[in-house]
This record gives structure tokens, sequence and C-alpha cells, in this order.
């Protein structure tokens, strides 16, 4: 769900624009309401938000003079301005601070709900430019290693949302089949169907075919409830875009210095995608409580590994079996 920001000096007009719109149905959800701009710089500085919707005369600091703050905190924010003054100077204030869209009062419900549309895709394509450049995934992949020293570390740190005091993030790996992806929309797809739940989750392009996951719960919720998210997360995606995944799930953690060995156990357990298949959501659990009894060789499976020359494939279905699984 993409965070929203309202900023409005009239309460009647603020609440207006809080029940305009069904938030939830466009995959947002309103997180802070601000009556100035100083206020709003203020929510904004501890709880960043990923667009903000804004008049521009207020008291204190005008949304204009907001949007320039923001700007220098983010270039990634989304911004819309609702105004009662069709001003080119403003207008084109706007044009330079990168603004979504600049929409006259009275406000056009259907133009305000395509302009937040419009500024969600933005979201998606800024992050998947952001996360798709060879350079990033590297970085990412070093940070989630632990090959990075202590000051190098600060810039993915500040990549992420802040960490709540009553709030656990719990961190996977999604390995994508990609016989099932059909083109260079189908990571969208994936980002969209993510974001039509009511959790927040961030999602950080390793590769092609691999995403890290972050999804942030209340402390209070357990491992199989997250399990069980997932795997209708995956089945949904299956039914709607035909496309299938193996996703392995950490342990939860409150600290994001731990991300490194969350990585390495649902690293680990990627190895289990050849005996589980695509279509199958695991965790450490999952392995823990398998016995001998239950393994059975897939002759046919391991013939197509051999016959591929994926030897590493071949290796760890071999050493999963025999020795995993026998203890």
């Amino acid at each position: 769900m993409k965070k929203v920001m309202l900023v409005e000096d009239e309460e009647l007009i603020l609440q207006g624009v809080r029940y305009i719109i069904d938030w939830e149905e466009i995959s947002m959800e309103v997180t802070a309401m601000a009556h100035n701009g100083r206020e709003a710089l203020e929510m904004y500085k501890e709880n960043p938000v990923d667009i903000i919707v804004t008049d521009v005369e207020m008291p204190f600091m005008n949304g204009l003079k907001l949007l320039g703050e923001i700007r220098k905190l983010s270039s990634r924010t989304r911004c819309i301005i609702l105004s009662g003054y069709d001003e080119f100077e403003y207008a084109r204030t706007a044009l330079k601070l990168d603004v979504e869209e600049y929409i006259l009062k009275p406000i056009d419900e259907e133009q305000f709900h395509q302009a937040l549309i419009n500024a969600g895709k933005h979201l998606d394509e800024i992050d998947q430019k952001r996360a798709g450049s060879m350079g990033e995934k590297i970085s990412w992949h070093r940070f989630l290693k632990g090959k990075l020293k202590k000051e190098e570390e600060a810039p993915f740190y500040e990549m992420l949302p802040k960490m709540e005091e009553n709030i656990k993030v719990y961190a996977a790996l999604m390995k994508i089949d990609t016989g099932t992806l059909e083109n260079g929309e189908s990571l969208n797809e994936i980002q969209r169907e993510l974001q039509k739940s009511l959790m927040e989750i961030k999602t950080i392009y390793l590769a092609p075919d691999l995403l890290f996951l972050l999804l942030y719960t209340e402390k209070s919720v357990e491992n199989q409830e997250i399990l069980e998210f997932y795997s209708s997360f995956q089945n949904s995606l299956e039914s709607s875009y035909g496309i299938m995944s193996f996703l392995t799930l950490s342990d939860a953690t409150e600290d994001y210095t731990m991300l490194p060995e969350c990585y390495k156990m649902a690293s680990k357990l990627q190895k289990y995608r050849m005996l589980e298949g695509y279509g199958s959501c695991i965790d450490e659990s999952h392995i823990k409580d398998r016995k001998s009894a239950d393994v059975v060789i897939d002759e046919i499976l391991l013939r197509k590994t051999i016959l591929k020359k994926d030897k590493e494939g071949a290796l760890n279905y071999i050493e999963d079996l025999f020795i995993n699984n026998y203890k």
C-alpha cells in the first residue's frame, strides 16, 4: 500500500479530500494529514510518505515552499497540488518541482482519482528503474551478504522504511520461474499484486527472476500467518497472470542490521526448490519437520536437471535427499 499525506488548512476540505477517494481500491492509504506546510514537513521527516496532496495557500508555510523542502529530501515522492488559484507563476513553480498534477478547485473527482493512479504508476517506474541497474543490484547483494563496511551500509538503511517500536519485519526471497514471465510488464504485475494487500511490503530487485521482500507487521503476528499470506499471494499471481514462484521466508527481525542473517537463511532454503517445486512457500520449520519417510526421489526432475547440465542444481538436489533428510 502506498502512503499518502494530505495537506490543507481548511478542515472541511481536508476531510472532503480524505473521503472523496476509495483509497484501498487504488492500493493507497492516508497515513498523515496536516493543516499547513510546516506541520506537514515535520510529519514527513518523521515518517516519509510516497505521495503528498497539498493546497497552495496555507499559513506558516505554503504548499510550494513545502514541496521545495520535500524535493531537498527526496526526488522519489510524488506531489499533487489542489489549488483555488489559476496563477501562471504557481503552475511554473510546480513544474520545476516535478509536480504530478495541478488540479483547480472545486476538485474534479475523476481527475483527482486519475492523478493518484498516475502518481502510483510513476512511483513503480521510479522504483524499478532504481532497482533495475546492474550496479544497484550488485550493491544490494554485497549489502545483504555482509560485505560492506559500516559506513557503506548507511545509504541502504536510509532507503528502507523507518522501523517503528511495535513493528517487526519478515525477509523473504522470491524466485520466479522465468518460463512463466511473458514480457517486461510481468514484474509490474507482481508489484501490483503485492500492493493490493493491506500489508506494507518493500520490494528489492536482485535479479530479473529474484526479489527480496521485506514485509512489515505487528509483533503479535506469527510466522504461519505470513506463510499463509504469501501462499495466497502466489496463488493469486498464478491465477491472474500465470506467474509461478518459489518463496522462502526467514525469521522475523526488529533490527535492520540483522538483514544479512535473514538473507542467508532465505538463500539457504532456496535450494529446496527442486524438492518443493514452484508454487511453494516455506520457512525453516518446514524443513525441520520433514522426515526421511517423506522423501520421494523425482527421477524425471533429476534426469532433466542432468540433461540441462545444471551441475549445481543436481548436486543440491542429491545433497538434500541424502544428507539433509537423513539425520
